[in-house]
């Protein structure tokens, strides 16, 4: 067969069909491309590293290589043809837009060509559907591989963060707890280096410093139960001083009114009432204004753990302690001293201090606060069952007449010798005696002391040891209704001797309460 001439028009669509080949391939290629890329950012490893270690170093060249030779290759059928189209305008008869004539009539010399670019074409496009399917599972792959991850990661993440919060919930009281005990154990440490001070006019008692000692000991107590337990308990909670306002009982039909020494005790113990300081104004015989302030004692059960541990009225268990270790530096005694200011008591007033056991404490730690001696004329201190001899006092302050049910002590001769020995037959109010008669920590050091009456009222109860009967307030009011003649006496000279009857001889124009807080 023989072959002559070209048809232009079906060489112009070969050409054309190539290029779109061409950048089917290219355009492939490219989408694999980015494929590789997302796939890489999200899975990270040796299968993944392999893939595109071929897809870079072959299956993409063979894509370009491919692509070039298709885009190559329509170019040269492009030019042919319009080689041809111009020869055939330059000679004039040549067929510039049909087939060439031979032996076999009108078929297409070319036609195998585009089947085998058509073959071809189709064969690169199922490879790069392939790749392009291959790249998909890789990111399908890569993108559960990344949720697996990061799951696994929050799941980590969040597992941590609840330890976390565990630990907190764990640590966080215990500190805040520790460190709430600590405190009270530092002020614990401090209140037993002024009880061990040498040089404040005052050689260290046994009292106070055993006070202190108890202290330190409770509150160091308290901080380990405290972390051990992630809860502050208050141990030995010295509290924070407060005083309310002032709340008038004049006219209250139950008000004790003052006229004697039964009734100034009376008034004493009916400050327990009102969970508070009890303020007398008194216009003496004289015409000056005077006041008696009376200081309840211990207002907490003894019995329970709130009672050592919080300190509402500034006056429970572990008060005592800290009045015995810090003086008039004490929380109830600074509480008081605010009640006294709330009450109304003006600058330079003079004043009778009286209290029962806690409170006659108080009291006399009030007489020996230099402070408040300047700004107030405190003329006398009068106590029932209260541990007095334990307090600061000095030749300065004022005089104190301290009432306790004593001990009844009986000799008794030792067999085959001359001697005798005290043996207490019936114990009276332990509580006074619990400043050990005003001893010094080393008896070669003197204690100093201020003027004090002891009045020894005799014990209570039919037993050996009636704690009620001896301590409670009825039974220090009952004494002072039936005094010996003596203790009469006794009292009757302190209270002329130091120009006290005006207390007793005067009128009460108002009688006032003021609730403490500690």
């Amino acid at each position: 067969m023989t072959l002559t001439g070209m048809n232009i028009g079906e060489i112009r669509s070969l050409a054309s069909q190539l290029q779109r080949r061409s950048d089917a391939v290219a355009d492939s290629a490219r989408v694999v491309d980015r494929l590789v890329q997302l796939t890489r950012r999200n899975w990270y490893g040796d299968d993944i590293a392999q893939f595109e270690s071929r897809w870079n170093g072959g299956t993409r060249a063979i894509a370009e290589r491919v692509a070039t030779e298709l885009r190559e290759l329509a170019e040269t059928a492009r030019r042919n043809a319009d080689d041809q189209e111009r020869t055939s305008n330059e000679l004039g008869g040549g067929n510039s837009g049909g087939a060439g004539t031979g032996g076999g009539g009108d078929q297409n010399p070319f036609s195998w060509v585009g089947d085998g670019l058509d073959w071809l074409g189709d064969r690169v496009e199922d490879g790069l559907d392939w790749a392009q399917d291959a790249g998909d599972w890789v990111a399908d792959r890569a993108s559960d591989a990344w949720d697996w991850t990061t799951d696994r990661v929050d799941d980590a993440w969040n597992w941590t963060l609840d330890r976390v919060d565990d630990v907190a919930n764990f640590v966080v009281p215990r500190v805040e707890a520790g460190l709430a005990g600590w405190d009270r154990f530092v002020e614990a440490l401090g209140a037993n280096a002024q009880a061990w001070n040498f040089f404040d006019g005052h050689p260290p008692q046994l009292s106070e410093v055993l006070a202190a000692g108890v202290l330190a000991l409770g509150t160091g107590i308290g901080t380990v139960a405290n972390v051990v337990t992630g809860q502050d308990h208050q141990i030995f909670d010295p509290g924070t001083p407060g005083a309310g306002q002032a709340h008038d009982i004049t006219g209250d039909p139950a008000t004790q009114r003052v006229t004697d020494f039964t009734s100034l005790t009376a008034a004493t113990m009916s400050s327990y009432e009102h969970n508070g300081v009890r303020v007398d104004e008194i216009v003496g015989p004289d015409g000056e204004t005077r006041y008696i302030v009376s200081v309840p004692g211990t207002q907490a059960q003894i019995d329970s753990l709130a009672g050592w541990s919080q300190n509402p009225n500034g006056r429970n268990w572990a008060a005592n302690l800290w009045a015995m270790a810090q003086g008039s530096q004490a929380t109830d005694a600074q509480a008081v001293a605010m009640a006294i200011q709330n009450a109304g008591v003006p600058d330079g007033a003079s004043i009778l201090l009286t209290g029962h056991s806690q409170g006659g404490l108080i009291a006399a730690n009030l007489a020996a606060d230099h402070d408040l001696a300047q700004r107030y004329a405190i003329d006398g201190v009068i106590t029932y069952g209260a541990p007095v001899e334990n307090a600061d006092l000095h030749p300065g302050s004022a005089p104190v007449l301290a009432l306790g049910h004593g001990n009844t002590v009986a000799s008794v001769p030792v067999p085959g010798t001359p001697w005798e020995i005290p043996v207490i037959r019936q114990i009276g109010d332990p509580v006074p005696q619990l400043d050990f008669g005003g001893a010094g920590v080393f008896p070669f050091v003197p204690a100093q002391q201020g003027s004090i009456t002891t009045i020894d009222l005799p014990p209570k109860g039919d037993s050996f040891f009636d704690m009620t009967a001896n301590h409670e307030q009825a039974g220090y009011l009952a004494d002072v209704q039936n005094l010996s003649a003596e203790n009469q006496a006794a009292i009757d000279d302190y209270l002329s001797s130091n120009n006290l009857d005006a207390y007793l001889n005067g009128t009460t124009t108002s009688t006032v309460t003021v609730e403490t807080t500690g």
